[in-house]
């Protein structure tokens, strides 16, 4: 099924998002657990747990509030800007053929996207499987072999995501380079914050030793520009690396896991300082520690592993006087000074 321009919203990028609410401790009930996303498991180097005794012995500490993790998701929109001239025509097919992966690895992170293809429909009639075609969506825009980063620019130009906060991957498809006025990787305008455009394009002019099928008038230079400027990826067209662009995007979605928490200030000077989680203790926006706060919100690293149901304490003290734990040699210290004797 087709659309005109701007009569559907794209949505493509994924993230995933868990957040946390707090609970009643005294009511703690069991529930299953689930995997949030596929983050692989803390190494040392990513945490830095802190001995229980040198939180326990704060005398500022306060309280605590227990919070469960609920898993949510931010939504991610992924557009594909196709060359429509008459050489990208077998190319186009090879793309055909992956359009049931893009859906189904996107569909296995279980985040709510769209998958948009921007084309020429007067020169390219995309076959779209049936039965990915509730998962896909076509505008026609009139991308040649130069000016893919101007006619995006244009679609772009007024659009409104239907998601909210959602994240965009942009992949620009062409066996030739941005040209003109308009069409360089500077002129791109970021259509939101943290898009990150794709390249699938020639990676030298001529044949491609490996292919001789693919003949690429200029290599994509341009393009590739983009998707370094942007922290996307870059693939060979006449290796046909479908299948490799598919797999970044999935991966880089991964990577976008945020996971976030409300917190409730149990008084008006109190803070959070510390995380309890499995048994460890964790000082917020520590170096190394997988926990940061900023204001009234609590994330969690992308990397660290913790599952959904999952339970942590916040450890608030107050607003007063040193939040840094004492060191477990504090009264040591002391007692040096009073031998040494006064210092003026």
């Amino acid at each position: 099924m087709k659309y005109a321009k701007h009569l559907v919203p794209v949505i493509f990028l994924v993230s995933c998002q868990a957040e946390f609410k707090a609970v009643d401790t005294a009511s703690e009930t069991s529930s299953s657990v689930v995997e949030v996303g596929d983050p692989p498991p803390p190494s040392s180097g990513d945490a830095r747990p802190l001995s229980p005794d040198t939180v326990i012995e704060d005398s500022l500490l306060l309280s605590s509030v227990e919070v469960v993790v609920e898993k949510s998701v931010q939504p991610v929109e992924v557009f594909v800007g196709i060359d429509s001239s008459g050489s990208m025509k077998k190319e186009i097919g090879f793309l055909e053929q992956s359009i049931p992966k893009f859906v189904n690895d996107l569909s296995a992170t279980e985040v709510p996207f769209l998958l948009h293809f921007v084309y020429d429909f007067s020169r390219i009639n995309l076959v779209i499987d049936d039965a990915v075609n509730d998962k896909v969506m076509q505008s026609n825009m009139p991308i040649g072999s130069n000016n893919a980063i101007s006619v995006l620019n244009q679609f772009f130009d007024g659009y409104t995501s239907s998601l909210k906060d959602a994240r965009m991957d942009i992949v620009i498809t062409s066996d030739d380079d941005g040209k003109g006025d308009g069409n360089l990787a500077d002129d791109f305008e970021i259509p939101v914050a943290g898009a990150r455009v794709h390249a699938m394009v020639g990676q030298a002019a001529g044949q491609d030793p490996q292919n001789a099928d693919c003949n690429i008038k200029r290599a994509g230079e341009q393009h590739i520009k983009l998707a370094e400027k942007t922290n996307g990826s870059n693939h060979n067209l006449c290796m046909r690396e479908w299948d490799k662009l598919v797999e970044e995007i999935v991966k880089l979605i991964k990577q976008d896991a945020k996971r976030e928490i409300q917190l409730d200030m149990i008084d008006g000077n109190a803070k959070p300082v510390y995380v309890e989680y499995a048994g460890s203790f964790y000082k917020l926006n520590d170096e190394g520690s997988p926990f940061k706060a900023q204001g009234s919100i609590l994330s969690i690293a992308a990397d660290f592993q913790i599952k959904i149901a999952d339970r942590l304490k916040v450890l608030y003290q107050s607003g007063t006087g040193n939040t840094t734990p004492p060191s477990e040699d504090a009264g040591d210290d002391d007692d040096d000074d009073d031998d040494d004797g006064e210092d003026d």
